[in-house]
Order: structure tokens, then C-alpha cells, then sequence
């Protein structure tokens, strides 16, 4: 990303200034009207037109990257708020990781914002370039790509994840019967379910009290640990959700932990499934 940002902004450096408002031949800024139009006192002073940057305006830096002044405010350029976006968040998590684990991909995700807005902004550059300019633009963009295609196509395989929430799934929706019901350990493990309900709507969730939709939480609300036997009374097939080793720190809940020994006591597992990430074991009651 850090590559991709430096060839938009060296593109987007390119653009050409334009004026922020309109000369007074052409009408009144758009402040003014603004202004104006809200019904307000005229307060801001005449534009005065002070060179190549346009009226009211002072370049601190070539091409637009930097500050730009108007009548006395002071205004980022977009290259420059784009690179920022782009860059410091990954930058500044990445440092702070130096000394303490804190760096996530997803924690910087809205930073592609930013590297979006500057590649709009080498895009228009484009339109001004000479013809030899745009070749050696699409020299670095070809480089560019071919540099990132294998990061890219390693990102979208299967095996580039810690699970496959898809797979646990398909076992549960292949195997499932009529009256199969369906439990995870931990709860948190019916994300899988959220992520793919047409996968579960053979079975029922009996330890669901409210979905993560309807309880505005990620996997739902359950019951009352005391009431997991009376849900499971009558089942005869059950479908265990989780991840590939359950460890019993993880069924520190009560309904977690009072689903872990009605299984233990009432049924018995015949089939063990392991995906990436996830194990899909199958119960049966015990005679």
C-alpha cells in the first residue's frame, strides 16, 4: 500500500493549480454566497487576487501539495490529507508493535480511503500529461501491479486464512435431517451461522434465545444454562460447531459449560470433522 501511495501522489503532484474561486470579473466567492444566501451579515473582506495560485490564495507548496491560505484560512490539499489517511495509521501502528503487539490489518482498513483518493487524483493528472509522461505513469502502474499480483492472488486462497467458516458450514447443511439440532461451543462460535444461515436452516439452534440481529450483538444471545437440558430434550441428533481443539477455558460461560456435559452425559460422538480452524462433531443420544 505504502508503494501504491507513493506512485498516486507523485502523479497527483502533477495536477494543475487550479482557482478555489472566481476571479471578480466572474462573480463574488463562493464563500460570499454561502454567506449570503444563509441569510447572514457579509463578513468576509474582498477576495484580492495574489498570483498563479488564484484569488485570495497562497501556495505553500509546489503543485498543491501542502497548505493552501484563503483570505486568511488555512486549508490542506487533497494529495496531502490522502497520504496522510493512507499512510500514518499503518505507519504508527507498525512503530508502536515495535515494543507491543497492537498492529491488526483490519484496525487500518478505512486507511485504503486514502490511498483511493489519491489514485482519483493521479487519474485526473493524467488527462495533462504529455504523451511521454503517461508512458512512464503506465510503466509504474504495470510495475506496480506485477509487484503486488502475488500478494493479491495468495490473499483470496483459502489457505491464506486461519479458518474456513464456509466449510464447517457445508458439513452441517450436507449431514443435517429433519429434527437435527445444533450447538456451539463456545457461543461465539455462531458466527458461522450469522456468516451462513441458509447452511443451518435444517437445524435448529436450540440454545438461541435471540439473534445477533435481533440482540444487536455478533453471535446472539443464548438461554439460561439451566434450561440447555429441557432445550435438548427429545433430540436425538446433534451437531457440535467449533474450533478445531475446544479447550475448557473456553467454556468459562454457564451455557457453554452446561452444553458441554449434557453432551457428555446424554449423548455420544460418531463422527469428528476438521476444516481449516474449525472441528464439526456429530452426536447421537446414547440407548
Amino acid at each position: 500500500m505504502l508503494c501504491a501511495a507513493g506512485v498516486a501522489v507523485g502523479l497527483a503532484g502533477l495536477l494543475p493549480r487550479r482557482r478555489p474561486f472566481p476571479t471578480p470579473e466572474e462573480g463574488p466567492p463562493a464563500r460570499q454566497l454561502l454567506l449570503a444566501g444563509a441569510g447572514g451579515q457579509q463578513q468576509a473582506s474582498p477576495v484580492r487576487d495574489s498570483g498563479a495560485g488564484g484569488p485570495g490564495v497562497r501556495d505553500a507548496g509546489p503543485a498543491g501539495l501542502g497548505k493552501r491560505r484563503y483570505e486568511g484560512t488555512t486549508l490542506v490539499s487533497l494529495p496531502a490529507l490522502a497520504l496522510a489517511v493512507a499512510v500514518l495509521p499503518p505507519v504508527v501502528l507498525l512503530a508502536v508493535s515495535q515494543f507491543h503487539p497492537l498492529y491488526q490489518d483490519r484496525y487500518v482498513l478505512y486507511a485504503t480511503a486514502g490511498l483511493a483518493w489519491l489514485t482519483g487524483a493521479a487519474l485526473a493528472a493524467l488527462a495533462v500529461l504529455r504523451k511521454g509522461a503517461i508512458v512512464v505513469a503506465a510503466a509504474l502502474v504495470i510495475a506496480l501491479g506485477a509487484f503486488a499480483f502475488p500478494a493479491q492472488q495468495h490473499v483470496r486462497q483459502v489457505n491464506s486464512r486461519a479458518d474456513d467458516p464456509a466449510a464447517a458450514a457445508r458439513i452441517v447443511a450436507d449431514g443435517a435431517r429433519k429434527g437435527d439440532a445444533v450447538l456451539f461451543l463456545p457461543s461465539v462460535r455462531r458466527l458461522v451461522a450469522e456468516a451462513y444461515p441458509a447452511s443451518f436452516s435444517g437445524v435448529e439452534d436450540v440454545a438461541l434465545k435471540s439473534s445477533g440481529a435481533e440482540s444487536g450483538t455478533l453471535a446472539g444471545r443464548e438461554i439460561k444454562a439451566r434450561k440447555v437440558a429441557a432445550a435438548l430434550k427429545g433430540v436425538d441428533r446433534v451437531w457440535v460447531v467449533s474450533r478445531s481443539y475446544v479447550r475448557s477455558a473456553d467454556l468459562t460461560a454457564p451455557t457453554d459449560h452446561a452444553k458441554s456435559q449434557v453432551l457428555q452425559k446424554q449423548f455420544k460422538q460418531t463422527r469428528l470433522t476438521r476444516v481449516l480452524g474449525y472441528a464439526v462433531r456429530f452426536y447421537v443420544r446414547k440407548t
